[in-house]
């Protein structure tokens, strides 16, 4: 598991270590020249984050949804330091 704010404060250490873990290789002064670039046009999506459960006022989302994906991730919670 990678957490989205382990990998904001290591970008580059992160990928290097899923590379490794994928078997792959990769030039770490070239993923450090690309890693804060942005893969979409910045007005069409956030990447910062917004604090805690933020994420429960996304557009489109309905409650039914949230439920679900709370359901489903709770036990992982205490593993992602998220308690």
């Amino acid at each position: 598991y990678v957490r989205y704010e382990d990998f904001c404060e290591q970008k580059v250490e992160t990928i290097g270590e899923l590379a490794e873990f994928l078997d792959l290789n990769i030039d770490p002064k070239f993923v450090a020249s690309i890693c804060d670039q942005q893969a979409s046009n910045k007005n069409a999506r956030s990447y910062t984050p917004h604090g805690p459960n933020s994420w429960h006022n996304v557009p489109g989302l309905t409650r039914q949804d949230i439920e679900l994906v709370e359901q489903t991730c709770q036990p992982y919670f205490g593993e992602w330091g998220y308690e």
